[in-house]
């Protein structure tokens, strides 16, 4: 048996020994658990955002101030007592006692024009226009800190190695999947080359 045949033998009995608690740390990260709001430090954090950590918990008020400008962010609530994902056009309000989803407008992230018109216009109101449909998929950055393996798992992560020199977002693999439902030829290898060529076409 080659060195390398060894190792990679290694590498998937560790994978084995410890896919039990991989997957407990992926289920705890399911749990409902009382928080305090990261920003306002006074009320109920009823919206967790992936976006903002590490102060990721937010009260209805504090998640209203702060995604009316990052409206693209990735947000869940906890009011129905588990994790719901909601869309940016969804905020949680209390309501005779009770939290409950409801519809706003969102203005979309653009750019603003230094001049609409030939006019001397100096104050400008934003409104809500037509609704439109916008599709992204969020790419990856790096993040350097020393958690530990459920520490990656609850922030959204997993780990490519046992030693979680890289990490992977998780809604990587809901890209991928839904990539391979569309284009089941579709490689790994193809989606990782897509992944490069985006990474390089930012840097650039």
């Amino acid at each position: 048996m080659s060195s390398w045949t060894q190792r990679q033998k290694e590498v998937q009995q560790c994978w084995q020994q410890a896919r039990p608690q991989n997957v407990d740390n992926l289920l705890i990260t399911k749990n409902i658990i009382k928080m305090t709001c990261n920003h306002c430090l006074l009320e109920e954090a009823v919206i967790r955002c992936e976006e903002c950590m590490p102060s990721e918990w937010f009260c209805a008020e504090c998640d209203i101030l702060v995604h009316t400008k990052h409206t693209l962010h990735s947000r869940q609530t906890t009011c129905n007592g588990f994790y719901k994902c909601i869309p940016p056009t969804e905020s949680v309000k209390l309501q005779d006692g009770k939290y409950i989803i409801s519809k706003q407008d969102r203005l979309l992230p653009t750019s603003f024009p230094s001049r609409i018109c030939s006019c001397e216009v100096f104050d400008v109101a934003v409104s809500v226009g037509r609704p439109i449909i916008l599709a992204v998929m969020i790419l990856m950055f790096q993040r350097k800190w020393g958690p530990e393996f459920s520490d990656f798992v609850r922030s959204g992560y997993w780990p490519a190695t046992m030693q979680a020199q890289t990490l992977f977002h998780q809604d990587l693999f809901h890209s991928f999947e839904a990539m391979k439902t569309a284009a089941p030829g579709m490689s790994r290898q193809a989606f990782t080359a897509m992944l490069d060529q985006r990474t390089s076409s930012l840097e650039e």
